[in-house]
């Protein structure tokens, strides 16, 4: 099959990618429909914070403007400005389908094919990385004030903008079974025009584990042995890492001896960084927290590797976090909030995390003994790179 994907933030590797899950999970996407010789031509627009890679060496990848303004206007114009690339894509090949990863770009694939009139019946499906609604929410909590009542002003206008839109494709793919009663409920779309394909992870995180065990140990610790968290996300109040922190604060004082490494990109809450930071000095935590801020995924499928545990306490809301699937692949234990999409592939009740609760952490990871133990591949199963390559094959062929 010729697709044309339409997306963002698109690096030339992998290891280029930002933590975000709309980067990433797309590049990995696109990856697996290559290896299966599947021809991908990809039209990518830049993030705030994930430039598209440089196109002068590639002649199937375009990259588009960032787009106008700030908000909903630079959300809709970044996507009218892929229309140019969509065009010269579908005039000089013969595409099969448009893979979307996000459905404000349906409308750069109708204005080019008010040119290309041979491809106004063609299906085009969208990935729903997420449901921007309740995301939105979970982001902005409790907060109040002018800036806050305009973010919520332009949230209402993309909602709109995103509900008419996702009526419009072909099929809408969801993550979880979770998202699909939201997709019902908040943007009111049929059952019939929602299907559920796992996100991919890529095959970095397949080489920590072989056959069940785990092939590679951590690195030779120090006598004094400790337990070693990590933590992958954006540095924001929803994602619970100042709880997290906290967590870790309470266990070192009860003599449990662990370190916390902390890798996040993209947006960041400066305010509660700034309480974390308080509060790392204030409780001389400076030998057991370890910020990286943004790595390569080379690096992150290593960092995983070599901890003991992966905490996701997110807050508000998810939907199947990213990360949480790369963990499992990993073979790590992973502790992640019980709630939204998270226990579809979390299947372990004592994998589970109270939201919002700092004791549930400590007790949690108080309990947790690190090793190296077999990985229950029923957490695997639906996570598999090819199994999801061929859901999406079946999709794209109408079979």
């Amino acid at each position: 099959m010729n697709i044309l994907t339409l997306t963002v933030g698109f690096p030339k590797h992998l290891s280029g990618a930002t933590i975000s899950g709309e980067v990433k999970n797309a590049y990995t996407l696109i990856k697996l429909l290559e290896r299966r010789e599947h021809r991908v031509y990809v039209v990518s627009a830049p993030t705030i914070w994930q430039p598209s890679a440089k196109t002068i060496s590639n002649p199937y990848l375009r990259n588009s403007s960032q787009g106008l303004g700030r908000g909903v206007v630079r959300y809709l114009t970044r996507a009218i400005f892929m229309t140019p690339d969509v065009y010269s894509f579908l005039r000089n090949n013969r595409i099969d389908v448009v893979h979307c990863h996000s459905p404000v770009q349906l409308m750069a694939v109708w204005l080019a094919t008010v040119i290309c009139r041979e491809y106004r019946n063609i299906s085009v499906f969208v990935t729903a990385h997420g449901t921007y609604l309740p995301e939105f929410n979970a982001d902005v909590g409790s907060s109040k004030g002018l800036r806050t009542y305009l973010k919520k002003m332009n949230s209402r206008v993309q909602y709109s903008l995103d509900k008419f839109m996702y009526r419009k494709f072909s099929k809408v793919i969801v993550t979880s079974a979770f998202q699909i009663k939201e997709m019902k409920d908040i943007y009111e779309l049929p059952e019939e025009k929602l299907c559920i394909i796992n996100n991919p992870a890529a095959v970095y995180f397949d080489k920590a584990y072989r056959n069940g065990e785990r092939a590679k140990f951590r690195k030779f610790k120090s006598s004094t042995e400790f337990t070693q968290l990590l933590f992958v996300g954006r540095f924001v109040k929803k994602k619970g890492l100042l709880n997290l922190i906290q967590a870790v604060g309470v266990l070192t004082r009860n003599k449990v001896n662990v370190h916390l490494t902390c890798v996040g990109g993209g947006m960041l809450d400066e305010h509660m960084m700034s309480e974390i930071n308080e509060f790392i000095n204030k409780k001389g935590l400076n030998q057991n927290i370890d910020f990286k801020g943004e790595v390569s995924e080379l690096t992150l499928a290593r960092l995983y590797r070599d901890c003991d545990c992966l905490v996701v306490p997110s807050i508000g809301y998810e939907s199947i976090p990213t990360v949480v699937i790369e963990g499992i692949k990993s073979g790590i234990k992973v502790f992640a909030t019980g709630k939204w999409g998270i226990p579809e592939v979390l299947i372990s009740r004592d994998c589970w995390l109270k939201e919002d609760s700092v004791g549930d952490i400590v007790e949690k990871l108080s309990n947790f003994s690190p090793q190296n133990g077999r990985v229950d591949h029923e957490f695997l199963k639906r996570l598999d790179g090819d199994e999801i390559t061929s859901l999406h094959e079946k999709l794209f062929k109408g079979t």
